[in-house]
């Protein structure tokens, strides 16, 4: 973020809505792809959100403005939030139900790891490249899951998930979890 602040000459204010913007549009969009998948298909919807990550990491890495930044960002929070929900049960109908408690706890592990090694490699990433490759690394990890989805996943439905879509309640989730989450970023003002 200093980085970022730097280049963009911007205050911390408007800076930190690159990370807002992401954790609200993530958590807004968690619950619905995860019913959707259920519907349509989960390879095929985490195969269509790791393709928008790596767009939007591509444009976070050349935007040329803070709002520009951010509005990336938010789409890029999105496609995150297509992906990691459909990742659970895309794991576990990978291995026999006997090791279902050990793969949840692998994926489990994998985020506390992706925090406590992200600030380090993310500085490491900035101080020898720069800022943008930090949005760029996303682009070969992304094209490497897709290019091992496709041939390695089956494709997997919710066999009870109604065909129907519950558009009302669609919008009700997002509205609530948007102002959930907006109030919990703006707590302390």
């Amino acid at each position: 973020m200093p980085e970022m602040t730097r280049h963009f000459n911007n205050n911390m204010d408007n800076m930190s809505w690159i990370v807002n913007g992401y954790n609200l549009s993530f958590a807004v969009f968690l619950i619905t792809p995860s019913r959707i998948a259920d519907q349509f298909g989960r390879k095929r919807l985490f195969l269509i959100g790791t393709l928008f990550f790596i767009v939007t990491s591509i444009l976070c890495g050349v935007s040329t403005s803070v709002e520009a930044m951010i509005f990336f960002r938010v789409l890029q929070g999105l496609s995150a939030g297509i992906v990691v929900p459909v990742t659970i049960p895309l794991a576990t109908d990978l291995f026999p139900k006997e090791k279902h408690v050990m793969i949840l706890g692998i994926w489990a592990a994998i985020p506390s790891l992706a925090a406590a090694s992200g600030p380090t490699l993310g500085g490491i990433l900035t101080d020898s490249i720069g800022w943008e490759a930090i949005f760029f690394v996303n682009v070969p990890i992304g094209i490497l899951v897709i290019c091992l989805t496709i041939p390695l996943i089956k494709e997997s439905f919710d066999p009870s998930a109604d065909r129907k879509i519950d558009w009302l309640g669609i919008l009700t989730l997002l509205v609530a979890m948007f102002c959930l989450t907006y109030g919990l970023i703006n707590a302390n003002d």
